[in-house]
């Protein structure tokens, strides 16, 4: 069975990674952006910050360009709106 404290503890999580996509869309305004600078500006869990630029990029609310490496990192921008 559930128990409601698995429930709320994943509510709670669910809030925090929409609360984060908002954080990760208003701080990319208009600009290309790293991971790390991403992370670095918009705080808190970086596992939950790292996460949710993954799935705006899945959803298609972001744009990941580079390779990923070390001379290359993935850069990150917000779709043009239609």
């Amino acid at each position: 069975p559930t128990s409601g404290i698995a429930s709320a503890g994943g509510e709670v999580k669910v809030i925090q990674l929409e609360e984060r996509k908002r954080a990760v869309l208003d701080f990319l305004a208009d600009e290309e952006r790293t991971e790390p600078e991403i992370r670095k500006e918009v705080g808190g869990n970086e596992r939950i910050t790292a996460q949710a630029i993954r799935e705006l990029v899945t959803d298609g609310r972001l744009i990941r360009k580079g390779g990923g490496k070390k001379n290359d990192p993935y850069r990150y921008h917000k779709r043009a709106a239609a």
